[in-house]
C-alpha cells in the first residue's frame, strides 16, 4: 500500500472521517477538513493547480523538501457527524492555538461554533414568564430532574404524587387545571396537557393528586412555555406554583 492511498479495508474502516494537514517542522496543523476515501491526499495533487492559501502552503513545504503530516481525528462517522466535528475541530484550533489555511470555518460554526460564555448568553437571551395563565399549575422537581431527559421521563417525574387542594382541580375528569409545566432550576423544561386527575394518597393517607397526560399536546403551547425561564422568590419551598407570585 502506498502511503498517499488507502486500500479498500481502510476506507470501509474510515467512512467518512476529519483529518489535519501538518508541516513536519511545526507545532499545529495548517488544514482541518472532512472527506471520505483517499481525500486527505488529494490536496498534494491539487496544491499544482490551485491557488488558495492551503495549495501555497503545500507548494512551500513541498519545494523546501520538507514532509506533510497527515492526522485523522475522528473516523467511521455519518456525513452529519463529519461536519460537526470539523467545524468544532476548525473554531477550536483558529481560537486557541493556530492560524489555519481554511477559508471557512465549517457549517453552521457561525450561529452554534465556539463562542465565548458571554457571546453564547447574548445570542441566546432566555425569555422570561410573564405570567402564568388560568388553568396552568407549575410543579418543581429538581430532587427527580436527571439531565438530558426525555419528555416521557419528565412526565413520570411530574406526574405524581402532589398536595393540591381539590378544588383548584375541580372534577377529576374534566378538570380545572389542564396543563403542567415541569420546572427544574427555574427553567420549565415539560410541558403536559392534563387528560385526568386521580387521587394517590401517601404513606400516612393524606390526599395526593396526579395526573394523566394527553399525547397530543397542542404545539402552540409548548414552543409558549418550554425552555422560558420561570421566577421564583427566594427561599420559596413550595413546588407548586399558579402564579408568577406564588
Amino acid at each position: 500500500m502506498s502511503k498517499k492511498q488507502f486500500d479498500q479495508v481502510h476506507m470501509n474502516k474510515l467512512k467518512n472521517y476529519v483529518y489535519a494537514l501538518k508541516d513536519s517542522e511545526e507545532k499545529y496543523p495548517f488544514y482541518i477538513s472532512r472527506g471520505i476515501e483517499d481525500r486527505m491526499f488529494a490536496h498534494e495533487t491539487e496544491a499544482r493547480e490551485l491557488h488558495d492559501c492551503k495549495s501555497k502552503k503545500i507548494r512551500e513545504i513541498m519545494d523546501e523538501g520538507k514532509e506533510i503530516e497527515y492526522f485523522i481525528l475522528k473516523h467511521g462517522l455519518s456525513e452529519d457527524e463529519a461536519i460537526l466535528v470539523e467545524s468544532t475541530m476548525i473554531d477550536y484550533a483558529k481560537f486557541f492555538h493556530t492560524t489555519l489555511t481554511n477559508e471557512n470555518n465549517g457549517d453552521d460554526s457561525d450561529s452554534s461554533g465556539l463562542m465565548t460564555l458571554d457571546e453564547f448568553y447574548s445570542r441566546n437571551p432566555i425569555e422570561t414568564l410573564k405570567n402564568i395563565p388560568e388553568g396552568f399549575v407549575v410543579i418543581n422537581i429538581n430532587n427527580r430532574y436527571k439531565r438530558n431527559c426525555s419528555q416521557d421521563e419528565i412526565y413520570e417525574f411530574a406526574n405524581e404524587s402532589w398536595k393540591i387542594a381539590k378544588d383548584r382541580i375541580g372534577d377529576l375528569s374534566n378538570p380545572h387545571i389542564k396543563y403542567v409545566l415541569a420546572e427544574y432550576k427555574q427553567s420549565i423544561v415539560g410541558v403536559f396537557a392534563v387528560e385526568s386527575w386521580y387521587e394517590c394518597p401517601d404513606s400516612n393517607g393524606r390526599m395526593r393528586y396526579g395526573f394523566n397526560r394527553k399525547m397530543n399536546l397542542d404545539n402552540n403551547i409548548k414552543v409558549q412555555f418550554i425552555n422560558k425561564r420561570f421566577p421564583k422568590k427566594g427561599g420559596q419551598a413550595n413546588p407548586i406554583a399558579y402564579s408568577i407570585c406564588d
